[in-house]
């Protein structure tokens, strides 16, 4: 078994400007007695919106907790720990942070994701023993490929 030589903490803090990905598409159809009413689509959100980041750092994968509300800022404030063999503190370079939008009624929607190169960060670290860093707001990428 393999020891573990070092931790890399990740604190994912918060989310602004999030769009429902989420909808329920509702069709009107022509009545047969009337001739004047015409097809048209009616959409309407679904609920709150309720988003989760999956975090991966090369096999590893966590799943943070489930934010509610209907705010254009979404808290989560909850810390991740990657244990770090020495080999990987060498060879990993990068988070990817997925944010998903949760469904009850159909698969969770992908919102967005970043990736945060983690590498100099882990190599300073190690050399340090140490190293603390403050947040830092990313931008991630949206599923239509533009960026918020």
């Amino acid at each position: 078994m393999e020891t573990k030589d070092g931790i890399l903490e990740l604190l994912l803090v918060s989310a602004e400007g999030l769009k429902h990905a989420h909808h329920l598409g509702l069709y009107f159809w022509p009545n047969p007695v009337s001739k004047t009413l015409k097809s048209q689509e009616v959409v309407l959100f679904t609920g709150t919106q309720r988003h989760y980041v999956n975090i991966h750092f090369g096999d590893q994968i966590f799943t943070s907790k489930i934010t509610q509300g209907k705010g254009k800022k979404v808290w989560w404030n909850e810390k991740f720990r990657f244990p770090l063999s020495s080999d990987e503190c060498k060879e990993l370079a990068k988070v990817t942070l997925k944010i998903m939008e949760r469904d009850k009624f159909s698969e969770d929607s992908l919102v967005g994701e970043t990736k945060v190169h983690v590498g100099e960060i882990i190599t300073e670290g190690a050399e340090r023993e140490f190293l603390q860093m403050k947040p830092v707001p990313y931008n991630i990428v949206l599923e239509d490929g533009t960026y918020k």
